[in-house]
């Protein structure tokens, strides 16, 4: 009989079961992308790209492919919880964020500071802590009113471009992580609005683009690093970028012939040439004006670790793994000597990339990169002592390379696609000599 009643209010409570916050989706208006820009007085001016689920085809008054599934709804307030509450004043349904798939942050606000704004994200129960913040050099309201020429909702491919190009990803959990660290200064992606003229003079396609990362001093955006230095943060926070580089081949030739000496970086030791091999196997001269080998990044494990404290030196560690997809060169890259050579001029590729952002931090004097909470980590009795002269001596931070390529994989081809009368070399195809 107790059995029977257990079950029984078992039954019952699975069947109460259900949502603390439920709502009806029909009387919802989902937000898709938000945008944040700087208003007079001091104000934020908040735009908000509502999904139109009717414009999609969903719901039985669906009208898909009648304009853009969205609209855009404005409201501006002192702080961002004021000017949603504002929205809501001018959308008839019931604001709902869990659906926002990235935050867009005007140049403006961002110069002004992003204290308040990150408050709001981190207290707001709606708010994801992964939702993507990303930067724009301009007007955020300005990339909202782009109606992309692919995906019928923008919001969901701009977050699956960003994830997947992996291009100095940032999030509302990174950003918040980063203002509470010391020696460690925040990051935003950086996008832009891009156009496409349409074929035969038709009007432009509007879309957005990745252009590299924004830097924070404080709470207060500093400037902008491009792709190349992107990617060189990126290496510096062991975070592999997805990128494809392009190494030229006259790079990889002085390395063939000897004519560059170390300088400071590792090529893969996994190859090595026979003692009787010909130097002319590796394959003719370039022909083609932009002769270029490029490589795609696999895999990539990197480690920064300070050495010495006067000037501050860290060494930076790195493995990348790679592979070819493209030999516009009629470079052998089947050819032992010919892959020592690229594995060493990629590794050298790679240390300007982490080099010039380098540069960049300390001209925007925003270690974005973390050097000072490296010390922090590893010499803790000298960060308290020259803590406070860390922006000084962010400008004398230099960097011992370690760099170690290699290419494991150079496709299906076993020779370069070239003129055919420019094939007909000796040892082509994994440097055998006849």
């Amino acid at each position: 009989m107790k059995a029977a009643q257990c079950a029984l209010l078992i039954g019952l409570a699975l069947l109460a079961a259900g949502c603390v916050q439920s709502a009806e989706v029909n009387r919802l208006a989902l937000i898709d992308l938000l945008a944040l820009d700087a208003a007079e007085d001091g104000d934020i001016m908040l735009t908000a790209q509502v999904i139109m689920p009717t414009r999609l085809g969903v719901g039985p008054s669906s009208i898909a492919g009648e304009g853009a599934p969205f609209f855009l709804a404005q409201a501006r307030g002192r702080t961002v919880a004021e000017a949603l509450s504002n929205l809501q004043k001018r959308v008839p349904r019931q604001v709902f964020l869990e659906h926002l798939q990235m935050l867009v942050i005007g140049d403006e606000l961002a110069r002004r500071g992003l204290f308040p704004v990150v408050d709001f994200l981190i207290r707001e129960q709606q708010v994801r802590t992964d939702l993507l913040v990303a930067v724009t050099p301009g007007e955020a309201a300005a990339l909202l009113n782009i109606a992309s020429p692919l995906p019928a909702v923008p919001g969901e491919a701009w977050n699956d471009l960003v994830r997947q190009e992996r291009v100095a990803v940032s999030s509302v959990r990174n950003l918040f992580v980063a203002l509470g660290e010391e020696g460690m200064e925040p990051f935003l992606t950086a996008i832009a609005p891009s156009s496409v003229q349409e074929p035969r003079g038709g009007a432009n396609l509007g879309d957005m683009e990745l252009i590299g990362a924004g830097l924070l001093r404080g709470d207060r955006l500093a400037g902008y690093l491009d792709r190349a230095e992107a990617i060189g943060l990126q290496l510096l926070l062991n975070d592999r970028p997805r990128t494809i580089v392009s190494v030229p081949a006259d790079a990889v030739e002085r390395y063939l012939h000897g004519q560059r000496g170390d300088s400071g970086t590792s090529g893969s030791h996994s190859h090595t040439s026979g003692a009787n091999e010909d130097p002319e196997d590796t394959g003719l001269h370039p022909i083609h004006p932009r002769d270029l080998i490029s490589l795609r990044l696999l895999r990539a494990t990197t480690s920064l670790a300070p050495v010495a404290p006067d000037p501050p030196t860290l060494r930076f560690r790195a493995r990348l793994v790679l592979d070819v997809v493209n030999a516009a060169s009629l470079l052998d890259v089947e050819n032992v000597r010919v892959t020592a050579a690229l594995e060493r001029a990629a590794a050298e590729l790679f240390q300007n990339h982490v080099a010039a952002a380098l540069e960049k931090m300390k001209a925007l004097n925003a270690d974005a990169a973390g050097f000072g909470a490296s010390f922090r980590r590893s010499r803790p009795q000298w960060w308290r002592e020259m803590r406070d002269h860390w922006p000084e001596l962010l400008q004398q931070v230099q960097l011992l390379y370690d760099i170690d390529v290699v290419v494991v994989r150079t496709g299906l081809a076993t020779r370069p696609a070239g003129p055919e009368p420019h094939l007909q070399v000796p040892g082509r195809g994994g440097g055998s000599t006849r």
